[in-house]
């Protein structure tokens, strides 16, 4: 939908078949996406609002990989997010229950037209995996900024030395993403195979 004179007087109807809202912004402004829990049958609902026709028809023309986030390989009977958990968890720190809550409350939505979406918990322990080194790794801490997170990433060297962490994300109160020295397409083309199938519908 073409955002022109901005949003309508109710995009969740009825309000209290919805739970709690998320939004986001994407393509420097451009893009609004707005997320929420359909509480009858769990699903998550979101619905995209553009400034530009342009940007829309782009997003329908666009092609998802159609691989299984169920899928499993190595024998061991795990989905790829079980094994990221199992084998990268350690290397994902929160300063307290807040930082976590908020991590695994945030969905970023793909705008595809299957409806996946991208857990933001899924896609910062498929990064720790593609930052694994045979001589580095990286280890990712998230810290409570007021309602919002901070995501630090810190390199780890084999010597035991560790580099002076660097701030790669801020999500703010609303579920706005801001990148700091991180492509900028980064999470959104995760939604379509570049770690892995770590999306869900």
């Amino acid at each position: 939908m073409q955002l022109e004179a901005g949003l309508p007087a109710s995009v969740w109807n009825p309000p209290g078949d919805y739970g709690r809202e998320t939004s986001m912004l994407f393509e420097e402004g451009k893009v609004l996406v707005l997320g929420a829990e359909h509480k009858p049958s769990g699903e998550h609902v979101a619905h995209r609002y553009y400034k530009q026709p342009a940007l829309c028809q782009r997003d329908l023309q666009r092609k998802p990989e159609t691989t299984s986030p169920t899928k499993t390989a190595g024998g061991d009977g795990l989905t790829y997010v079980q094994r990221l958990q199992r084998d990268f968890a350690a290397r994902l720190h929160f300063s307290d229950a807040q930082a976590q809550r908020t991590v695994q409350s945030i969905n970023i939505d793909c705008r595809s037209m299957d409806g996946r979406y991208l857990p933001l918990h899924n896609a910062l322990l498929a990064r720790l995996d593609k930052e694994n080194e045979s001589n580095a790794w990286v280890e990712t801490r998230v810290a409570s900024a007021g309602k919002g997170i901070k995501v630090y990433d810190s390199v780890h060297l084999r010597n035991g030395e560790v580099r002076e962490p660097q701030l790669v994300f801020e999500v703010d109160a609303w579920g706005a993403v801001t990148r700091h020295g991180v492509r900028s397409d980064a999470l959104e083309n995760a939604c379509y195979g570049t770690y892995g199938p770590i999306w869900q519908f």
